[in-house]
This record gives C-alpha cells, sequence and structure tokens, in this order.
C-alpha cells in the first residue's frame, strides 16, 4: 500500500484539506510498456499468435498499457437541482484533462440520486475520462481533486463525483450547499 505520505505533492494536497487522507494501493509497476505483444501470455482457447499481434510486430509498433482512468463528472445544474448551462465548466474540464494526461473522451449521461436537501435529483451530466499510467494518475491526481473542489463551489454542490479506475469516488470538498 502506497501512503499520500509517501508523495510530496499528494501529502500537501492533503494538508489543504484537514480530514482528508487521500492513498493509493497498487501492486502494479509505475509504468508497463510492452516492446512486443507476441511475448505476451494468451488464453489456451485462442491460437497463438492472434493476427493483431502480429500486424502490430510487424509495424515495430510500441504497446503502453494505460491501466488507470479517472473521470471527472460535472452537473447540469446549481444549488443542487436547478437547470443550469455548466458548457464552460465542461469546455475547462475537456481542456484541463487533455493536457494533464495527453488525451480523454467524454460523454454526456443521464442520471438520477437522493439529495439530503433536495430529495430525488434527475439530471444530465458530462463525464470527461481519461486514461493514464499509475505514475500520471499519482502525479497529477491533486491537480484533478483541486479542479473538483473548484466545480463544486462554483456550481454549489453538495457533492461532486469521480469515477476512479471504474469506480465511482464521491466528493464533499467545499462547504456543503445550500
Amino acid at each position: 500500500m502506497l501512503d499520500a505520505s509517501q508523495f510530496p505533492t499528494l501529502s500537501g494536497f492533503n494538508s489543504l484539506l484537514p480530514g482528508f487522507n487521500l492513498s493509493l494501493q497498487t501492486e502494479e509497476p509505475l509504468n508497463q510498456r510492452v516492446p512486443s505483444l507476441t511475448s505476451l501470455p494468451l488464453p489456451s482457447s485462442h491460437p497463438s499468435p492472434l493476427p493483431i499481434e502480429e500486424l502490430l510486430s510487424a509495424f515495430s509498433a510500441n504497446v503502453w498499457f494505460l491501466d488507470h482512468s479517472i473521470g471527472i463528472l460535472i452537473p447540469t445544474t446549481i444549488d443542487i437541482d436547478i437547470p443550469c448551462d455548466t458548457s464552460a465548466y465542461v469546455e475547462q474540464a475537456k481542456t484541463l484533462m487533455a493536457e494533464l494526461f495527453e488525451g480523454i473522451s467524454w460523454v454526456e449521461q443521464s442520471g438520477m440520486y437522493k439529495s439530503a436537501v433536495a430529495g430525488m435529483v434527475s439530471e444530465k451530466s458530462y463525464v470527461i475520462k481519461s486514461f493514464m499510467t499509475r505514475q500520471a494518475l499519482v502525479e497529477q491526481l491533486p491537480t484533478v481533486l483541486k479542479f473538483v473542489s473548484y466545480l463544486q463551489q462554483e456550481l454549489r454542490q453538495e457533492t461532486m463525483a469521480l469515477e476512479m479506475d471504474g469506480k465511482m469516488i464521491l466528493l464533499q470538498i467545499a462547504p456543503s450547499y445550500p
């Protein structure tokens, strides 16, 4: 287990938020670079080598496994349930994530959640998602969290959501609204 105190950037971020302790757990190498896919073990049900492996090997391709991901969920409301054009914040998130992780994808989705203040809230949101190595995640996570804190304050949200490595993370960084 890696403790946030081992990383100056993470422990520095943790000191900004009393009671908030960020830590990452992994047993993976920092960067898994595979120069040739033909060296990977294949399931016994597949013939060896797979045609895609032959194609990549023929072009001397380098392959990087970006085995971590983070997505910022941006609501289309302010003050919990008041519809609002949040497209400027979506654009800010797209730019930030693309700069931090060299690429993004995004999707508009609909969802519903139970608010402690407003009851059931149905809204559209945008998910801006990037894939990265573990090292990039460790280095850039404090910046992502600071941006999410900024969004929570700007959009006056009770809670903000991140999707990290396929898991939903709910954050209450700023004071709760309203």
